[in-house]
């Protein structure tokens, strides 16, 4: 055989490329597909990129917004206690009051100034259950609220990487999911066996 009947027998250049590619592994194929369908990438790339003019800001308000009802929740704390201790601070300084009052020889000034601030004094003595009661409630909810918020963030992180990955396959595959293989059926013991479908099915969880 010549080199040109060798060269026809080996056929056209595409076949010759199809082939190769259709020898490879699914997963290895479909990135393969993945890298070199650029337009198809684009296609789910651009809106991202253009979503993320609405969902950026949105995303950062709600954080902002939690940070801000945590900071809240803590600044009436330390307003509360600020309050408390400004009353012991008069009631102490009532001492001071009567003694100047008496050393001065101006003893009504000293009574009045002295009164007012040991009644100061007194209120606080009289709101410090109450801001112990306050402060319990604002801790237990300011507690609560973080995990919530940390609840919030692992899931919205957990939810955006399962989307992500589903993302990333469709692309991979083509959207075509019905081209891929699906996983094998796993025997979950009192569960049955459970498949794990590609395409939008259900569960089958008879034995």
């Amino acid at each position: 055989m010549d080199e040109e009947a060798a060269v026809y027998d080996l056929g056209s250049v595409d076949a010759a490329v199809t082939s190769v590619v259709e020898s490879m592994p699914t997963i290895q194929r479909s990135f393969c597909n993945l890298r070199q369908n650029h337009e198809r990438t684009a296609l789910v790339t651009v809106p991202l990129v253009l979503g993320a003019l609405a969902w950026v800001p949105v995303v950062f308000a709600i954080a902002m917004m939690a940070v801000a009802v945590y900071v809240l929740l803590w600044s009436l704390i330390l307003a509360a206690w600020a309050f408390v201790a400004s009353g012991y601070v008069f009631g102490v300084s009532s001492i001071i009051a009567f003694i100047l009052g008496a050393t001065s020889g101006n003893w009504v000034a000293g009574a009045m100034d002295g009164g007012v601030s040991l009644a100061l004094g007194g209120a606080a003595v009289l709101l410090t259950p109450i801001a112990i009661q306050v402060t319990s409630i604002l801790y237990q909810a300011s507690i609560r609220f973080g995990r919530w918020v940390a609840h919030l963030v692992v899931g919205a992180i957990i939810c955006g990487a399962g989307l992500a990955m589903a993302l990333v396959s469709l692309i991979a595959c083509g959207f075509a999911p019905d081209t891929v293989a699906p996983l094998p059926t796993v025997n979950a013991g009192f569960l049955g066996k459970i498949s794990y479908p590609h395409l939008p099915q259900s569960l089958s969880f008879t034995r």
